[in-house]
């Protein structure tokens, strides 16, 4: 088959997910329907060979080339457990240090942490990740409407997920081509420190990561959708929910 077409592309993608993605991300391990998933082959093979495709597998190619059998042994297994509902950090109600954390790093963006108040909100992100830099706009907003009780510290570490050399001027770059969206204090994690005593024992591996820590306690981790402003709300409000 010759290079696909937007609109190929778009309709390998409808099939791909829509059948053979979506309908089995909450059905890992015991929740397994291995009949239901080797239909949704059958029916995947058929849509796509109507596209054009003579070997089905090839389509496979648009998404990383999984062989549909590496595909099932991927989604049986389900996503990591911080990704899953009901997901709880370990280090919920443990102490943090978090000013002298953030002396381990370097400060390159906004107002110097000060310590003030009594309430952080670390930001942990990467230059590299879209969702990181598209929400932090709304976290921006966040600081106006907390100013004076939240600190928000923006942590910067484009090695989350592997051993890469930190490169400040892109950092900078990258902050200040989205200045509008980064009103906030933001570090870069050039020693580890935070990657290691923080992020890692969190048990949370994606970015963006965020951290309540209230009176130096943990009281949230997690992606900022599932309960992240009402844990902040609570933890302004003077209620520790861990």
């Amino acid at each position: 088959m010759t290079k696909e077409t937007p609109e190929q592309l778009r309709e390998i993608g409808q099939a791909y997910f829509g059948l053979l993605v979506r309908p089995f991300r909450d059905k890992y391990e015991e929740n397994w329907d291995e009949e239901s998933f080797w239909k949704a082959v059958e029916q995947f093979k058929i849509k796509v060979r109507e596209l054009g495709y003579e070997d089905p597998r090839q389509a496979l190619t648009v998404y990383g080339g999984l062989s549909f059998g590496d595909l099932r042994d991927n989604l049986r297994k389900g996503p990591p457990k911080c990704f899953r509902k009901g997901w709880k950090s370990e280090m919920l109600g443990e102490s943090v240090d978090i000013t002298f954390a953030l002396r381990q790093c370097s400060h390159l963006h906004g107002p110097e942490f000060t310590g003030n108040e009594s309430i952080v909100v670390l930001d942990l992100w990467a230059t590299w990740c879209g969702a990181c830099i598209k929400a932090a706009p709304e976290i921006s907003e966040l600081a106006e409407e907390y100013v004076g009780q939240v600190s928000f510290v923006g942590i910067v570490n484009d090695g989350v997920h592997e051993d890469k050399e930190h490169d400040v001027q892109k950092v900078k770059e990258c902050l200040e081509s989205n200045r509008e969206g980064f009103k906030f204090a933001n570090f870069i994690d050039d020693r580890n420190y935070i990657q290691e005593n923080i992020f890692k024992k969190s048990g949370y591996s994606g970015v963006p990561c965020y951290i309540i820590i209230a009176n130096r306690v943990v009281m949230y981790v997690g992606s900022g959708r599932e309960g992240f402003k009402e844990a902040l709300k609570a933890a302004v409000e003077g209620t520790i929910m861990v």
